[in-house]
């Protein structure tokens, strides 16, 4: 984990013709960032994805996980040549071992190849074998944020990395790196954070099986309105990054 310490003082000096000064020790602020980072530095062609949080990141990650779905071909529907990326816990089990959402978070993109889910991720975090996985190195991952002056929390970001320039030669992968190039701020997307509990507390932008209408360069979601009792899911704004600036 890098953390990143910065102390600011304010100080005044004033020289008179004696050479005297004075100095002014108030206004005192400590302010820290925390990050962690869980993809390849390698990563030189990517897009990212940061959700802002109102509350505290939850971890461990037990249950919980992050869905957003691009609707790549723009025509309201999840369906052929449109892409998943899911984050977290992928499968629903296992939860003692996922613990960070930097270092131990499953990172999957899916593709949607003529209604068939094709699955690609690295050979890591829960694996749950199946035909349509694909196995590949550097596709991603996730990194975690967060400010906080005088000890208290200002900032809290979960950025989600994807890799947009795979080489490993397995099936279908030219299509997935030819749709993933064309996600861009103005794709409508749906994003989903959950618990992932049988009562699970859940938050989505813009709204549950619902695309983004707008550019996602800085789309704000309402406070208090996600469901059930943990209040960590509640999301404050998505915005889109890439490494091409567009």
């Amino acid at each position: 984990m890098k953390i990143k310490l910065l102390s600011a003082l304010s100080l005044v000096t004033l020289m008179g013709c004696g050479g005297s000064s004075t100095e002014n020790l108030g206004n005192v602020s400590d302010s820290l960032t925390k990050t962690a980072e869980g993809y390849s530095k390698e990563i030189t062609d990517w897009f990212d994805i940061e959700i802002g949080l109102y509350h505290p990141l939850q971890e461990p990650i037990h249950q919980s996980n992050i869905e957003m779905t691009f609707d790549v071909n723009q025509n309201g529907l999840f369906d052929d040549g449109d892409i998943r990326i899911i984050a977290g816990n992928a499968s629903g089990s296992f939860t003692d071992i996922i613990s960070s959402w930097a270092y131990s978070a499953d990172y999957l993109v899916q593709l949607n190849s003529n209604n068939t889910m094709i699955t690609f991720r690295e050979m890591s975090g829960v694996i749950i074998g199946s035909s349509n996985t694909n196995y590949v190195s550097q596709l991603g991952g996730v990194k975690t944020y967060q400010h906080l002056v005088n000890d208290q929390l200002t900032e809290q970001k979960i950025i989600l990395r994807t890799n947009r320039s795979l080489s490993d030669s397995l099936p279908q992968l030219d299509q997935l790196m030819q749709q993933l190039r064309l996600i861009d701020a103005n794709t409508p997307m749906n994003v989903a954070l959950t618990d992932g509990l049988t009562d699970a507390s859940s938050d989505y932008v813009p709204e549950p099986g619902v695309f983004t209408q707008q550019p996602i360069l800085s789309l704000q979601d309402n406070q208090n309105d996600y469901t059930g009792n943990n209040q960590w899911v509640d999301i404050k704004s998505v915005h889109f990054s890439s490494s091409t600036g567009e």
